[in-house]
């Protein structure tokens, strides 16, 4: 499912799997989260025990949480607007146990500076994204759960889950996968946006995090985003719907992972927005901010 440095590609087979629906695990849920919050953390959040430190960068008795879930983070036209290449996407390489099921937005043959600068990247993808989610958004969400003034994007794709099929994810956490001797010590702390395009749940396959020893559910609904931290084990089920189960998915670390002289993958710096100065006549060039009377 993720893009692994030790084999330079996606692994499938190794994290993949059909197991016949009979002997699918059934997990149990632990205390239903209410919809229509859109704290970080709290209620609708779980720590797991023994949680870890965050990296030198946050306060040292703050602790990174293994996941979270925030609702309805996404817009309706944000969402339509990762439906839309999603599907696109799917259509041109149609998600299968060879591919993992995932669908790349870059170009076969990328060229330019697209690892660090944010416009050449933007050229290097098949089509333009939702620049606003992934550049804005999911950024300001990621630095909260990192505890980090500013982070970088590391990695973007979406997961499509064919209908009526049997696959499932193993259970995994994504630094494992991805880098290897990876170690909270040594590299940068990252975070994964696992966005729901579609509503979730055990019918077609939702994520599954472990929690105090146990398999926890994640349901929920479309637009909701789910923060995974890098070392956080989780899998996803089967997808026995009659429709595609579809997910956006990208990654923030709170400074760039670098392999030798360069990224490992993407190190692109998503900045806050700059203040923006209004001019001295806000009267003639805003009106309807300041009103048009005296």
């Amino acid at each position: 499912l993720y893009w692994c440095a030790r084999r330079g590609s996606w692994p499938t087979n190794d994290l993949l799997l059909h197991r016949p629906s009979s002997i699918r695990p059934r997990p149990r849920r632990i205390d239903p989260r209410p919809r229509g919050s859109l704290g970080l953390v709290g209620e609708t959040s779980y720590e797991a025990d023994g949680a870890r430190q965050r990296r030198p960068l946050a306060a040292p008795e703050e602790q990174m949480r293994p996941f979270a879930v925030i609702r309805e983070a996404l817009t309706e036209a944000q969402l339509e607007a990762l439906r839309g290449e999603a599907d696109a996407l799917a259509a041109e390489a149609p998600p299968s146990l060879e591919n993992g099921c995932v669908c790349e937005p870059l170009k076969d043959q990328p060229e330019g500076d697209w690892r660090i600068d944010r416009a050449a990247y933007v050229a290097a993808r098949k089509r333009p994204p939702a620049e606003r989610v992934l550049f804005e958004v999911l950024p300001r969400i990621a630095e909260q759960h990192l505890g980090s003034s500013q982070v970088v994007l590391f990695n973007e794709h979406y997961v499509v889950k064919p209908p009526c099929t049997s696959v499932e994810f193993r259970w995994h956490a994504d630094a494992e996968l991805q880098i290897p001797g990876w170690s909270p010590e040594t590299c940068p702390r990252y975070v994964s946006c696992w966005c729901a395009l579609d509503d979730c749940d055990e019918a077609n396959g939702c994520l599954v995090v472990k929690h105090a020893g146990e398999a926890v559910p994640v349901r929920c609904g479309a637009g909701d985003v789910v923060l995974l931290a890098d070392d956080c084990v989780h899998s996803s089920g089967a997808n026995a719907s009659s429709s595609a189960r579809r997910a956006y998915y990208a990654q923030y670390s709170s400074a760039p992972i670098v392999a030798g002289a360069g990224p490992l993958r993407l190190a692109i710096p998503c900045p806050p927005p700059a203040p923006v100065e209004l001019p001295v006549q806000r009267a003639v060039l805003f009106p309807e901010l300041v009103g048009r009377g005296p």
